[in-house]
């Protein structure tokens, strides 16, 4: 990983969601003669125990990620209460459902006026951004969805009840034991294998530095009581309103316990048109981008090169193989 200090982020709120800015944004000149073509946009919504910060900002300083960065304006979400050093949500407040969430983001759309976007959820973020593409009035502004470890399904009897147990102990104890295992088997958990113990302790302190307890509680709540998406493809597929969606890319562990869910996922619509559907499988359990983040980032680049956008830019594995034949190494992508 580069140890490059991020950039300076821009924060505003758009309704309860917190947004933070990261690049310029290019504006369009007056001057006729300057024809300034504007940046791509990319939105991202981070899993739970997480915030944008967390969840994506060492792999965005990845090596391999950098010059990517340069070619768009990141959008990153944070759910309403999960922001570093967040206060206590009011006991009052209605915490929103996960549809209702992805209708957020569909606000932050309109408050930007952003279109052609680039969409990067992780878990339940990507169950959030997953709605908005599929089932949203703003569903013909995404250009492109990655989605990492989505869970397709609603929560189980065991998983919900599991779930209420440590909502409770969120609210009265706060960080415990049991709540910081159960967290981490949310993030690390493998079929086949030991996770790394390294990973999951870097993450229990960042989470119990970063994340208010009260808060990830309400929107653990929400999570737990998430739709069936694989119902809402099957509709979209039904009624071919997917063929107006965005190009898709799941990804998900060879070793994670939602990889059967993952790939159903991808059965649902691929048949549609193959060629806007993929699917990655890096040798990991569910943390890709902690695991395996050179797959990751290529995988990412393809896609996005996919949608027609930095058609030029090469990871430094790909740069190895084009360009310098089985020894040679680049220090980061870059141009060809």
């Amino acid at each position: 990983m580069s140890e490059e200090t991020p950039k300076q982020e821009r924060v505003e709120k758009v309704g309860d969601l917190t947004v933070y800015i990261e690049g310029e944004e290019a504006k369009d000149k007056t001057d006729e003669k300057e024809n300034v073509k504007k940046k791509d946009v990319m939105i991202t919504f981070h899993d739970l125990g997480m915030n944008h910060k967390t969840c994506f900002e060492k792999f965005l300083m990845h090596e391999d990620i950098k010059s990517i960065k340069d070619r768009f304006v990141i959008y990153h979400l944070d759910a309403p209460g999960q922001e570093t050093g967040a206060e206590n949500l009011s006991n009052d407040y209605q915490y929103p459902t996960i549809n209702e969430l992805a209708d957020m983001v569909g606000k932050v759309l309109d408050h930007f006026a952003l279109d052609d976007v680039v969409c990067f959820g992780v878990g339940s973020g990507a169950n959030i951004l997953c709605h908005l593409a599929l089932a949203s009035k703003w569903k013909e502004r995404i250009l492109g969805l990655i989605l990492v470890e989505p869970c397709g399904a609603t929560s189980s009897f065991k998983e919900w009840g599991e779930a209420k147990v440590k909502k409770w102990q969120l609210n009265a104890k706060g960080f415990t034991e049991g709540t910081a295992n159960y967290l981490k088997w949310h993030h690390f958990e493998r079929k086949t294998g030991k996770p790394n113990i390294e990973l999951m302790e870097n993450f229990c302190d960042e989470m119990k530095k970063n994340i208010n307890p009260h808060n990830l509680a309400a929107f653990l709540n929400s999570y737990m009581h998430r739709p069936n998406i694989l119902n809402e493809a099957k509709q979209s597929v039904k009624d071919k309103s997917v063929s107006t969606t965005a190009y898709i890319m799941v990804v998900t562990g060879e070793h994670s316990p939602h990889k059967e869910q993952s790939e159903q996922f991808f059965r649902v619509l691929s048949p549609v048109d193959r060629k806007k559907y993929s699917i990655l499988k890096p040798d990991c359990g569910t943390s890709v981008l902690e695991e395996k983040p050179d797959t990751m980032a290529e995988g990412l680049l393809l896609f996005i090169q996919g949608l027609g956008l930095v058609p030029t830019l090469r990871t430094r594995s790909m740069s190895r193989t084009s360009s310098f034949g089985s020894t040679g190494r680049t220090a980061s992508m870059s141009d060809d």
